[in-house]
């Protein structure tokens, strides 16, 4: 099959358009979905499905849908009007929000060091692993840093990312979990930005103390990470 040109920008809008739209749409026309399927996962399978059958690659499609990717930043930035709007509730909760972040992305740190070393998992896998409480951009930063696979670290954070998405709502239910704070603070540090959509789906509190818990973790796991790998006795087990 012919390669598709990787400057067609409008290929890989399309594409991630019209996956989009496709993957709302069924979440709308079957909203008890929506809760075990989120429309991000139908939309990243859609557009696998695409890239399989086309032999395009993903590096070309990337390129092609750079106008999309740049959108991300503003989207992040937007996050600070519903941050804004909350500012007193969320002034008066930030000294407990910053502990209970501090403690939870240590305990994730903490555990993906022992079930990686553990299971004897290669020094690559384990700099991915302990990264996987950031977003992708500073998952692949903060992997690359320690010499680690920065690819492979993206992967781990979007998976986590729709994991944390998917069963975070079903945790909650379960533990009868209702304040927003914790729901949102939880979502954020361990989904990132699809937990904070997840979040701001539920509510607009919610999607709040998501909005900083993303930030939070976007700050904290390089620190933590860095402070880990300065320790002689865990260094000798990253690359």
């Amino acid at each position: 099959m012919t390669d598709i040109p990787a400057d067609a920008s409008l290929l890989g809008v399309m594409t991630t358009l019209v996956a989009w739209t496709l993957a709302e749409t069924f979440a709308r026309a079957f909203p008890v979905t929506r809760r075990f399927v989120p429309p991000i996962l139908v939309a990243v399978a859609l557009v696998a499905l695409f890239l399989t059958c086309t032999h395009l690659p993903y590096a070309q499609y990337a390129k092609a849908s750079e106008p999309i990717s740049f959108l991300l930043g503003p989207a992040v930035v937007a996050l600070a009007l519903p941050i804004h709007r909350h500012r007193r509730e969320v002034a008066a909760s930030l000294p407990g929000l910053l502990a209970a972040s501090i403690t939870g992305i240590c305990a994730a740190v903490a555990a993906s060091f022992v079930i990686a070393v553990t299971l004897r998992a290669d020094p690559n896998m384990l700099v991915a692993l302990l990264t996987t409480q950031a977003t992708s951009p500073v998952a692949t930063a903060v992997a690359g840093s320690l010499g680690g696979p920065a690819s492979l670290a993206a992967v781990l954070a979007i998976i986590s990312g729709i994991l944390g998405a998917v069963a975070g709502p079903a945790l909650f239910r379960a533990f009868r979990i209702t304040d927003p704070r914790v729901r949102g603070l939880a979502l954020g540090i361990s989904s990132h930005a699809i937990g904070t959509s997840r979040a701001f789906d539920m509510d607009a509190e919610t999607g709040t103390y998501a909005a900083i818990g993303m930030a939070f973790g976007a700050v904290l796991v390089p620190v933590i990470i860095t402070l880990v790998a300065a320790i002689p006795w865990l260094a000798t087990f990253l690359p």
